[in-house]
């Protein structure tokens, strides 16, 4: 037993990014400050991930979903970063945006028919090396259109985030990060329940 835990040791030590499920573990993966501090003390690294996948699921519209992101839209359109959203369900409002301090004119909005589309919009934006933050709505995704989508989020320098059904919890998933968002009375909670280095699910309010 002593052996097989030396070895994973080794793997460790040599390969920053394994994940063994257990103890918080090096946070090799660059992050981006999500703007909301209760939520950075929980998340590895302090912040979103970048060059690897997050998914947020969450049951239908209006529950803060796009505002969660807002301060990473904001960051990286104010560093001359473009910022990509595929596939919206509902328009965002530009004015509202731009009033949140997002660059409207780094701001690339993207309507695609098929799943199939919206998928391939996002990885030609991930490969261009151009976008800091991607919101994706893909829609259904088997497991390789989920591995084809973390590949090219690695590739990258990108914060990208997937808006996905909650029944998707079930589906494995290669995501670095996996939240769910959900109403809790008056207000939005947000569950972590997959986390390099998390080892049981925790949850944080957000304000309205």
């Amino acid at each position: 037993m002593s052996s097989r835990s030396d070895t994973l040791d080794r793997l460790q030590a040599e390969i920053p990014r394994l994940w063994r499920g257990r103890g918080a573990g090096p946070a090799s993966t660059a992050t981006l400050p999500s703007g909301h501090p209760p939520l950075d003390e929980l998340l590895p690294g302090g912040g979103w991930p970048v060059g690897a996948l997050t998914e947020l699921l969450y049951p239908r519209p209006g529950l803060g979903e796009l505002s969660l992101f807002l301060p990473a839209l904001r960051q990286c359109s104010q560093s001359a970063q473009r910022v990509a959203l595929i596939a919206p369900p509902l328009l965002p409002n530009g004015p509202a945006l731009a009033a949140r301090g997002v660059v409207l004119q780094q701001l690339l909005l993207i309507r695609c028919t098929t799943a199939a589309e919206r998928r391939w919009a996002a990885e030609q934006c991930l490969r261009s090396g151009l976008f800091g933050c991607l919101l994706l709505w893909p829609g259904r995704c088997a497991d390789q259109d989920l591995r084809r989508l973390q590949l090219a989020a690695e590739q990258s320098q990108t914060l990208t985030v997937l808006y996905r059904d909650p029944d998707c919890r079930l589906q494995a998933s290669p995501a670095q990060l996996r939240l769910l968002l959900q109403a809790s009375g008056q207000r939005s909670e947000l569950l972590l329940f997959k986390a390099r280095g998390l080892n049981c699910s925790t949850s944080a309010p957000l304000r309205p």
